[in-house]
């Protein structure tokens, strides 16, 4: 294998950069070098994209997000189980499990005078090629203008992954749709998660909504039916039609009324 040589730092420090804790320097020590490994990519994925926390997947750490990273370096899933394990006992970050194994890694935050946690930023896109991060911790992040790709790239993988429609790239259209919503001031992580929830209605037998959108008309036209799940089950359920709870709820009528007749 031809080592990949590293081709210098910018001339500029003042450039080409993102925010790294000075809170480290004393911790450090502490930590193994799996461990940093794995704090850097979680740092570079939240600090670096203007944010507390974020949803990565194990192949992100070792294999990385495509047209922006390589992973973390640590290619032994065992290896990074003890790194990620280490650094929540050590404090340095926090772990979420959901239900659908998706898991949200965040950042331990240290908490005010009056225990109260500090605030998470939000993400706020004001044109097709970049996003504004709002927070009140300004003497944290300095710089407010981020890379979107990055954004982009997290939602398109999310959409494909469900197997609806796959695309192969992402369209100005679909930029655009996508920055609508977080115009809106929606996460990445709720965006995915309705797509997560509308692919379960759409593949699922007690369901009768079987249509199937592209990622763009998804946003522009689905993706406040599927944001809870628990309503779009409701909603969408075969039980409704059939009649067995006739007494809650109303079949759909207009364009999804053909599937009275399935």
């Amino acid at each position: 294998m031809t080592m990949i040589k590293f081709p210098g730092f910018p001339k500029e420090p003042a450039t080409n950069y993102w925010p790294y804790p000075k809170a480290l320097n004393g911790y450090w020590h502490i930590l193994t070098l799996s461990e940093q490994a794995a704090l850097n990519y979680i740092l570079r994925h939240t600090w670096g994209f203007k944010k507390n926390f974020d949803f990565i997947s194990y192949s992100q750490f070792t294999e990385g997000v495509a047209n922006l990273d390589k992973g973390c370096g640590i290619k032994s899933d065992t290896t990074l189980a003890k790194a990620l394990k280490g650094l929540e006992n050590k404090g340095f970050i926090t772990r979420k499990r959901f239900d659908n194994q998706r898991v949200k890694y965040g950042l331990m935050i240290a908490t005010s005078e009056n225990g109260e946690a500090t605030s998470e930023n939000e993400v706020v896109a004001t044109s097709e090629n970049e996003v504004v991060a709002t927070s009140e911790n300004e003497d944290t992040i300095k710089d407010n203008t981020i890379d979107i790709l990055y954004i982009y790239t997290r939602i398109l993988d999310c959409w494909n992954s469900q197997e609806i429609i796959r695309h192969r790239l992402l369209t100005g259209k679909m930029k655009g749709a996508i920055n609508g919503r977080l115009r809106e001031k929606r996460t990445v992580e709720e965006i995915c998660s309705a797509i997560e929830n509308y692919a379960e209605i759409l593949k699922g037998e007690d369901y009768y909504f079987k249509y199937r959108w592209t990622l763009q008309d998804f946003l522009a036209r689905g993706i406040d039916k599927f944001g809870d799940l628990e309503i779009a089950k409701t909603n969408y359920s075969r039980s409704t039609i059939d009649g067995t709870h006739k007494s809650d709820n109303k079949a759909p009528e207009g364009k999804y009324e053909r599937f009275k007749k399935r």
